[in-house]
C-alpha cells in the first residue's frame, strides 16, 4: 500500500472503488489472513465454519469493517488524496473490535465521514448494533 500511495499516477484517474465493492473483494481474504496466522486447531474450526460465515460474528465483522474503511481512506482519502495514518488509528481498530461485545457504540466521531470510527462501524449495517453520538444516546435513556 505504501508503494501505491507513493505512486501518484492513480490520483484522480478512473473510478475509485466504493466501500461495498471493497467489502465484496476484501472481506473474506481479510478473515483468511487472520485465520492463517492461528494454530492448526483454530484454523481447522474456522475453515469448517466457513470463512464467509465468520463475518457473521461481530468481532470479525468489525475487524474487517475497520480494515476496509482504513484501506479505502488510505488509498483514496476523502478529497482524492490518500489519508495519512494517524496516531489513534490502532486504538480505533481495537475499539472497533471491542465494540462487538455491545449493541450500542457511543462516539462523537462522524457516522457519515469515511476515516472516522463511527463511519467504519456503521457503513455496513450490522443486525442488533448501532452507532450513536452522545446526544442520541442520552435522548434514549
Amino acid at each position: 500500500m505504501t508503494k501505491t500511495r507513493a505512486d501518484k499516477r492513480w490520483v484522480g484517474s478512473g473510478i475509485r472503488s466504493g466501500l461495498d465493492e471493497l467489502w465484496n473483494e476484501l472481506a473474506v481474504p481479510a478473515v483468511a489472513h487472520w485465520v492463517e496466522k492461528q494454530p492448526a486447531e483454530i484454523k481447522q474450526k474456522c475453515h469448517e465454519r466457513g470463512l464467509e460465515k465468520m463475518l457473521e460474528l461481530k468481532g470479525f465483522r468489525f475487524y474487517v469493517l475497520y480494515f476496509i474503511s482504513m484501506t479505502y481512506t488510505g488509498l483514496f482519502g476523502m478529497t482524492r488524496e490518500p489519508r495519512k495514518v494517524r496516531h489513534g488509528d490502532l486504538h480505533d481498530w481495537h475499539h472497533a473490535t471491542c465494540a462487538s461485545a455491545v449493541n450500542v457504540f457511543v462516539t462523537n466521531e462522524s457516522k457519515t465521514r469515511p476515516g472516522q470510527l463511527g463511519h467504519a462501524l456503521s457503513w455496513k449495517p450490522t443486525p442488533g448494533f448501532e452507532v450513536l453520538n452522545l446526544r442520541e444516546f442520552l435522548d434514549r435513556i
